[in-house]
């Protein structure tokens, strides 16, 4: 998910000191770098975990059965989900306090970069990296490459691969969904009111991958820079702006919408739509696909600590994250997830009643194909800001 941001990811380079106490000497990890040692939780600890990315619709079981399998380490965990935008004045108002209840936040690359550049997170790669599985060899080269937008203060848990856009849409009354951005245009026209994606600077994952996606598909002069190189972007948007009737503050609005008859067609990604499918929001008579020769924009979410959190809770932390990255565990989250950071994930390896449900729905054969299709890592730190000042600017305010 992509968060309002005004944090520049490049200030998350900066070296954060290691927690208070945490003075155990240091040792050199197979890998190379210099790995500091941690110690495990004298008792078993109550695990608070702060989602802010959404990610627990997918991974919360996967913790649950970590907590079952290691009772020495977790007593109990406390689930709280937050909002993006809020999560670093939150954090701020912990550690301003001096009581750091949050162990870890579930973010996406953004709301990370943003923490990261108001020094709240403990850079956990690669001060504790012997306390991980050898990362190189266990993710994928998509996750690998989506994990340097982290800078080592998150470990990646889920996602890393391509997002979208792909397109969710009503069969019924969509006979021949748009295959081109010039065709998406040219329906909106044909169909007012009808096309809808959220608000990106809501944190909206499939507004965000259309949009980042759409000045590589485009040609645009550089995809990289929304302000000097997305001329041909802006006035897409602007033109796509005059048959959109409104931008629902979040993703999910746009899928109940799409459900009730609202719209017929939506931006969308695949963990958002194996989600809405099998929470029944949109039945089977709503189906996805993708353009012609797409181009994907990347996503992913992390595991960051908060600094204060104690050095014992670190070795907790660190733990679900492995758990968390082992492919027969990760396979669990299989019916609402598609795209997994470690390498070697199979259905198969996930529980009968996952393997069945995923199964069912018809959208794996697509996302199989897309696994192909060229993939792009999304825009981050002042960039994000620029893009969503430039957006408001030109699209928002004019709803």
């Amino acid at each position: 998910m992509k968060i309002k941001s005004a944090a520049i990811l490049a200030a998350a380079a900066l070296l954060v000191t290691a927690l208070a106490g945490c003075s155990a000497p240091s040792h050199r990890t197979a890998a190379g770098p210099t790995s500091t040692s941690l110690p495990k939780p004298s008792s078993p600890i109550t695990l608070h975990i702060l989602d802010v990315s959404g990610d627990l619709n997918t991974s919360k079981p996967i913790i649950q059965a970590f907590a079952k399998a290691n009772p020495k380490l977790v007593d109990s965990i406390q689930f709280e989900t937050g909002s993006a935008p809020d999560v670093v004045g939150k954090v701020q108002a912990e550690q301003q306090a001096g009581r750091v209840d949050i162990d870890m936040i579930l973010t996406g690359p953004l709301a990370l970069a943003q923490m990261a550049g108001q020094k709240q997170l403990v850079k956990v790669l690669p001060t504790y990296s012997s306390h991980l599985p050898d990362l190189d060899k266990t993710l994928t080269p998509a996750a690998k490459d989506f994990s340097t937008l982290a800078n080592g203060y998150g470990v990646i848990t889920s996602g890393g691969g391509w997002a979208g856009p792909i397109w969710a849409y009503n069969k019924a009354k969509v006979t021949d969904p748009p295959k081109t951005p010039q065709a998406l245009l040219a329906w909106a026209k044909a169909n007012p009111g009808k096309f809808v994606y959220a608000n990106p600077t809501s944190g909206s994952g499939p507004a965000n991958a259309f949009i980042d996606a759409l000045p590589y598909m485009l040609k645009d002069k550089d995809p990289g820079d929304p302000i000097n190189g997305w001329d041909k972007t802006w006035a897409y948007l602007k033109e796509l702006n005059q048959y959109i009737a409104r931008y629902p503050s979040s993703t999910s609005p746009t899928f109940v919408g799409l459900g009730d008859g609202t719209y017929d067609l939506a931006a969308s990604e695949a963990g958002w739509d194996l989600l809405e499918h099998s929470t029944k929001v949109l039945g089977s008579s709503y189906g996805i696909y993708a353009f012609d020769h797409p181009i994907l924009s990347s996503d992913g979410h992390f595991i960051a600590v908060p600094k204060g959190v104690p050095a014992s809770h670190i070795t907790v932390d660190l733990a679900l994250a492995s758990w968390l990255l082992k492919p027969q565990h990760a396979a669990q989250g299989y019916a609402t997830s598609n795209v997994f950071p470690a390498k070697g994930v199979e259905l198969s390896m996930a529980a009968p009643d996952v393997q069945a449900a995923a199964k069912s729905y018809y959208g794996l054969s697509l996302f199989s194909k897309l696994d192909k299709a060229r993939t792009t890592l999304p825009l981050n730190g002042d960039k994000v800001q620029a893009m969503y000042d430039k957006w408001n600017q030109l699209i928002g305010s004019q709803k």
